[in-house]
């Protein structure tokens, strides 16, 4: 009875040691899937270089990739663009962000978009990896600012964070203009070698590009 006893004590054990190694699989298997079921926040706040608040600018976001229990992984817009997502997140700089904003203006990627009220916008709900920021400035816009990344969530301190927050420089896009004159005045003796031009034209540029004339 004593052997039986022993045999029957060890099995328990066992099994004992079995379930606890089992729970403690679960346990782990559990927390980072907790963590990818979890959503994200951006807020962007837009103002002047007074500070002021900038309202009515329109703001876009763009996921370029997902993350999961493994890692980031490009979403399905960006699989085949060429875009590295591990040199977005190892040197996530300008350029790298120009050319995701350039990507997905040429090929229609799908964005979300929000119009700045109290010089803030808010995006809720979003899907957890790395977003693309940005506007889309043309000749009308008051205001622009550069394209840059943020990731959802990121880790401060030791801990996750889900609600983002981002202040981007905003640039005013129309300096206050200033009037140039421009006079023509001959110093030829009055055309003597009747080498003068029957029209002189003067070119303003900007960056080796004309932006106005005038004959």
């Amino acid at each position: 009875m004593r052997f039986k006893r022993k045999i029957n004590l060890k099995i328990t054990i066992k099994y004992f040691f079995v379930l606890l190694m089992a729970s403690v699989l679960f346990a782990n298997f559990l927390l980072p899937c907790n963590a990818i079921t979890e959503k994200g926040e951006l807020t962007v706040t837009l103002e002047d270089k007074l500070k002021n608040n900038i309202n009515g600018m329109a703001v876009y976001i763009c996921q370029i990739a997902e993350l999961n229990n493994t890692g980031y992984y490009p979403t399905k817009a960006f699989e085949n663009s060429g875009i590295s997502v591990s040199g977005i997140i190892n040197n996530p700089d300008g350029a790298a962000a120009k050319a995701v904003y350039d990507y997905i203006i040429n090929n229609n990627v799908g964005e979300m978009s929000q119009i700045s009220e109290n010089g803030k916008v808010c995006f809720s709900d979003l899907n957890l990896g790395i977003w693309l920021v940005y506007c889309k400035s043309d000749s009308e816009s008051k205001y622009t600012f550069n394209p840059y990344f943020v990731l959802l969530p990121y880790e401060s301190g030791g801990k996750l964070i889900y609600q983002v927050s981002s202040v981007p420089k905003v640039e005013d896009n129309k300096q206050d203009e200033i009037n140039i004159y421009v006079i023509k005045k001959w110093d030829d003796n009055n055309n003597a070698g009747n080498k003068r031009p029957d029209s002189v034209i003067i070119e303003l540029l900007k960056d080796d590009e004309r932006v106005d004339s005038v004959e």
